[in-house]
């Protein structure tokens, strides 16, 4: 069941109220990777993991990294569908790093108003306080927008419907 599924970033919990989670919206530049626990976990995690949990971590930069590593990318294909993605690590003296990404994602579709755009940027800041001791930061913020045109079958468009998300997570950590 889909709502008795935890999911979490970085730590944070990012499930609608009722445990709903709309993967549509996730863009995958930031993640770095994806842990999955099977089966009921709510003994760790709570009632809302009796399905199981599913964490994604993203992207950190090393601080030993003195000089930044960038990306960028670029990806066109039918009905004006467009990827573009870009990204910055890196780190400073040893006990800044930092992981800056943001991408976009657009279709027109194949009916009026059957549209999709999905815009994500995301900082992870950390700093080095010990050997064993960091102060870690994240902002993630993502938009998208669904177009809606209804009845298609039947020639039948809505051309104003729109399903529009925006979700933004903020977090600071103290990692020992």
């Amino acid at each position: 069941s889909r709502t008795a599924t935890l999911v979490l970033i970085d730590g944070v919990p990012v499930n609608d109220p009722g445990g709903e989670f709309n993967y549509g919206n996730l863009s995958g530049e930031d993640i770095e990777r994806a842990e999955v626990i099977r089966g009921p976990a709510s003994a760790l995690f709570g009632a809302e993991a009796a399905a199981g949990v599913i964490q994604l971590f993203t992207r950190r930069g090393r601080a030993e990294q003195v000089r930044p590593h960038g990306s960028i990318s670029l990806e066109r294909g039918n009905f004006t569908t467009g990827t573009w993605r870009a990204g910055l690590t890196g780190g400073s003296g040893g006990r800044l790093d930092y992981s800056l990404q943001a991408g976009k994602f657009s279709t027109v579709g194949e009916f009026p108003n059957d549209g999709f755009r999905n815009v994500t940027g995301s900082a992870n800041l950390g700093w080095r306080l010990s050997h064993s001791t960091q102060l870690r930061g994240l902002v993630r913020v993502s938009d998208s927008v669904l177009g809606v045109p209804g009845q298609v079958a039947f020639g039948l468009y809505d051309l104003d419907a729109r399903e529009t998300n925006r979700h933004s997570l903020v977090s600071l950590r103290l990692e020992d």
